[in-house]
């Protein structure tokens, strides 16, 4: 890992220290991982595009982004059409 990747994750760590217990519960109990690879599946998502879903799915429930801007960033940052981001972001 190189040190910018360590750096975002103790920030992505800090920021999930920052969340309330409940939410913090959810995010862990909900296997959001297992989830979202099934999504990935469904949707034929290579391997970079499932890990880039998962970055902006974790970043909107850390609070780093909007929810409002979810199918958007999908859109552009795992490069699927506006179909396959809405599907995904529901």
């Amino acid at each position: 890992m190189n040190p910018q990747d360590t750096t975002l994750q103790q920030q992505l760590d800090e920021q999930f220290r920052q969340l309330p217990k409940v939410v913090q519960d959810a995010i862990t109990t909900a296997n959001v991982e297992k989830h979202l690879r099934s999504l990935a599946d469904t949707q034929k998502l290579h391997l970079d595009q499932w890990q880039r879903l998962e970055n902006e799915v974790m970043l909107t429930l850390l609070g780093l982004q909007q929810i409002e801007n979810l199918e958007k960033n999908i859109k552009s940052e795992v490069g699927v059409t506006d179909q396959i981001a809405h599907d995904l972001a529901e």
